[in-house]
């Protein structure tokens, strides 16, 4: 099953890297090529070594770091809620969005924090929701960690 993952990874990564290499070689000036690079690069290490612990033998008293793996894999979730909080900060009022991609009780908690506080309501929630899974995905990164 090791061999079904590492080739599924292979099959992925590898042409995502490539592609943005070949970006990066169009356009060396523009700076989200990198981002995207970046970015694709962070998750192809972190799920390999996630795919590596994961299928690594077990004595007796060895421990497992795939939960740290899978938590720095996750990390990067964290900032969704501040790129929320950003747009609402540049409209100035939150806008609930019409094409169903929020729940409908974020859509409603935000509608309401705006009622109760105005513009600033989204924004506080959203940074709490951020900043809340950021330490929450750290403590358990420091868990895991041998």
């Amino acid at each position: 099953m090791k061999f079904v993952f590492l080739t599924i990874w292979t099959l992925l990564f590898l042409p995502l890297g490539a592609f943005t290499l070949m970006a990066i070689w169009r356009t060396p000036g523009n700076y989200s090529s990198y981002l995207i690079f970046g970015g694709i690069a962070y998750v192809g290490f972190c799920s390999l070594r996630l795919i590596q612990e994961s299928y690594r033998p077990r004595d007796l008293f060895a421990s497992n770091n795939a939960g740290y793996w899978l938590c720095l894999l996750l990390l990067p979730l964290s900032l969704l809620p501040l790129l929320g909080a950003y747009n609402t900060w540049q409209q100035g009022v939150y806008v609930p969005n019409s094409s169903g991609n929020r729940t409908y009780l974020s859509s409603l908690l935000l509608e309401g924090a705006q009622a109760l506080v105005g513009h600033w309501g989204p924004i506080i929630l959203m940074l709490v929701a951020g900043v809340g899974s950021l330490i929450f995905f750290l403590n358990v990164i420091q868990k895991y960690r041998r």
